[in-house]
């Protein structure tokens, strides 16, 4: 899989606006409220750069929806596909696709609760159409909510017109359920092509895949495997991909909570991961500004 160092910034220059200068307000993850909570209790991270007066992450990832003449050929639109986060920290994710489901998805919510550990599920809208309420727990507890298309088919086997509808009738359930405008994506089976790259582009979805993957959806597949797979396999800026939908799920995340936060991981949302790499590449870009300005100024 790639690396977050593969999501590459925009080609035009991030020129922050001076509304975004000054101390970070709650807007900047206000604007994200399906993780408001999130932001509320993990907005100082130990394992990375706290937000800084000079960054304003929903800015920052409008940035990179921002390119004059964006290109969707393979080689490029994979490097706007986001397998994980920052490697540098300690920052990791858990994700849960194919939801909301009536039983398994309240049952690993209470779990997450319980523990208060974020997560972000991946919804299909038809089960957000006959389960709207589960959505609004979701959102409530301080999880973030992505869009997984509304019947999940696979994308490259439509007309642009029908991939454009499975994705805006998704975003539309989803706001109707949470009145939360979704900003992140995972097509199904992770089945892309030019021209779901470009619709995500011009909606302004993130495009997220996932690093650990662990074969849940095999019925052979068990709780202690995929355990071992996560414990084997995890790192910083992991992405962990798994389904709401069976007792082997929920299995695996109450083992895997505490061994991980001995290890010094802290679960995030998947949004949250961007906006640290986000903050570190602008970090970086201001910096190097510095560094050439000051060169100038020392040339006699």
């Amino acid at each position: 899989m790639g690396s977050w160092i593969r999501h590459q910034p925009a080609k035009k220059q991030i020129r922050l606006s001076p509304s975004a200068l000054g101390s970070i307000r709650e807007k900047s993850r206000g604007a994200r409220k399906c993780f408001a909570a999130d932001a509320a209790a993990l907005k100082t991270p130990t394992a990375a750069p706290s937000p800084t007066p000079e960054a304003d992450y929903e800015e920052l990832r409008l940035q990179d929806f921002s390119e004059p003449n964006p290109d969707f050929s393979e080689k490029s639109r994979t490097k706007r596909y986001i397998y994980n986060g920052s490697r540098e920290g300690k920052l990791i994710a858990l994700t849960y696709d194919d939801g909301p489901h009536p039983t398994y998805t309240r049952l690993l919510l209470d779990l997450l609760r319980k523990e208060n550990v974020p997560a972000t599920f991946f919804l299909l809208g038809k089960n957000v159409a006959a389960q709207p309420e589960i959505a609004r727990e979701i959102t409530a507890q301080g999880c973030e909510i992505g869009i997984h298309t509304f019947t999940h088919p696979d994308l490259r086997k439509l007309s642009t017109e029908k991939i454009s509808e499975e994705l805006s009738k998704s975003i539309e359930e989803v706001c109707n359920a949470t009145g939360v405008t979704p900003r992140i994506f995972r097509p199904p089976y992770g089945s892309s092509n030019e021209h779901v790259a470009r619709i995500a582009y011009e909606m302004k979805l993130d495009i997220f895949y996932w690093d650990i993957d662990t074969d849940d959806y095999r019925s052979s597949v068990t709780a202690e495997q995929m355990i071992q797979k996560i414990m084997k396999d995890i790192r910083g800026g992991a992405i962990i991909l798994m389904h709401d939908r069976g007792q082997k799920q929920i299995e695996t995340t109450a083992r895997i909570i505490q061994p991980l936060r001995e290890q010094g991981y802290e679960f995030v949302t998947c949004s949250r991961l961007m906006d640290e790499v986000r903050l570190r590449r602008y970090e970086k870009s201001k910096a190097a500004g510095s560094d050439a300005a000051a060169g100038a100024n020392r040339r006699p």
